[in-house]
C-alpha cells in the first residue's frame, strides 16, 4: 500500500501471492503477501531491455521509482541471485505468466489429501503449489477433491513424512477428471459453490456421491442410486449465478431440504454408504 501510494504505477507489477500453506481445500487463505512481478527481458520488452546494466538500472528507477527504492537496500542480494531474469530486478523467464491471472485450480505441493482450491482472483504462486488450467473450475475441483481421487492419490503420489503425499505435477497430473454431460457438470459445480459458501460438510458428502456415480455408474445404478436424477427435481440449479449472501442463504435453505430425513437425496446418500465400492474407496471394509 505504501509503495503504490508513493507511485500508483507500481500497482501494474505488484500481484497477490500465495505460499503453499495458503492453499486450503476448496478455497485459499490470502495472507496479504505480494509478488513484485517484473518479467524477464527474455519474455517481454521493457523500456530498459537491451541496455547495459548501469543504464538499465537508471531506466528502471525512472519507470518504477517506488519499487526501485524498496528494492535498493537489498540490491546485493538481488545481484547474487542465481534465479533471476536478464537483469537482477527481473524474475526468471517464464512461458505461462498469463495463466496465473485466469480462473484456475491450485493445489499445495505437499498435503495429506487432495486440497484443490478454486481461484478466480488471479493469485500468483511459486513451486510450492501447482496450478491447473481447466474448462470448468467448479466441476474439476469437485472431482479432484473427491474421495475417489483421494484414494487414487495414494496409488500415484509419492508418500512423504507424517502421512502426506507429494502432489507436484508429475504426480497430480495423473488424477482423473472423467467425462460428464452438461447437466452433470452443472450439478457438481453447483454443489461445489454450496461447499465453498457454507462449509457444510453434507454438501461435500453429496459431491462425493455424485463423483462416485460418474466413476461407477453400473454399481450405483444397479443399486437404484441415481443422485443426478434426484437432484434434477430440486432447486440446485438455482444456485448458478448467485454470489455472496444470496448464495449462502439459498444453499443453506437447500441443505435443510436435501439432507432432511425422508428426502430422496438423503435416502440415496445413506444407501450409498452400503456399497462395496464406496466402502473400499473411503477406507472401510470391502
Amino acid at each position: 500500500a505504501r509503495i503504490i501510494a508513493e507511485d500508483p504505477k507500481s500497482a501494474e507489477i505488484i500481484k497477490p501471492f500465495l505460499r503453499g500453506r495458503d492453499v486450503k481445500r476448496w478455497r485459499v487463505q490470502f495472507a496479504d503477501r505480494y509478488l513484485i512481478k517484473i518479467e524477464s527481458s527474455e519474455n517481454v520488452q521493457h523500456p530498459w531491455s537491451g541496455m547495459g546494466n548501469q543504464q538499465a538500472e537508471k531506466c528502471f528507477a525512472k519507470c518504477f521509482p517506488a519499487v526501485y527504492h524498496h528494492l535498493r537496500p537489498q540490491w546485493q542480494a538481488l545481484v547474487a541471485r542465481s534465479d533471476q531474469g536478464h537483469y537482477c530486478w527481473e524474475l526468471r523467464s517464464c512461458a505461462y505468466w498469463e495463466e496465473f491471472e485466469k480462473p484456475k485450480i491450485i493445489i499445495p505441493a505437499i498435503t495429506a489429501r487432495p486440497c484443490f482450491s478454486l481461484d478466480h482472483a488471479g493469485f500468483f504462486s511459486n513451486n510450492k503449489s501447482t496450478i491447473f488450467m481447466v474448462r470448468s473450475t467448479g466441476y474439476s475441483a469437485g472431482v479432484l477433491n473427491s474421495s475417489v481421487n483421494a484414494w487414487f492419490a495414494t496409488q500415484v503420489c509419492q508418500k512423504k513424512q507424517n502421512g502426506c503425499f507429494d502432489f507436484e505435477p508429475r504426480y497430480s497430473s495423473q488424477l482423473i477428471v472423467p467425462y460428464a454431460n452438461a447437466q452433470q457438470e452443472e450439478s457438481i459445480s453447483a454443489v461445489v459453490s454450496a461447499i465453498v459458501s457454507t462449509e457444510d460438510l453434507r454438501f461435500e458428502r453429496l459431491s462425493n456421491g455424485l463423483v462416485c456415480e460418474l466413476f461407477f455408474p453400473e454399481d450405483l445404478h444397479g443399486a437404484g442410486i441415481r443422485l443426478f436424477d434426484a437432484l434434477a427435481q430440486t432447486g440446485l440449479a438455482g444456485l448458478a449465478g448467485l454470489t455472496g449472501d444470496a448464495l449462502v442463504s439459498a444453499a443453506s435453505a437447500l441443505a435443510d431440504t436435501l439432507f432432511a430425513e425422508g428426502h430422496p437425496v438423503h435416502a440415496l446418500l445413506s444407501a450409498l454408504d452400503g456399497l462395496e465400492v464406496v466402502r473400499l474407496i473411503e477406507g472401510g471394509d470391502a
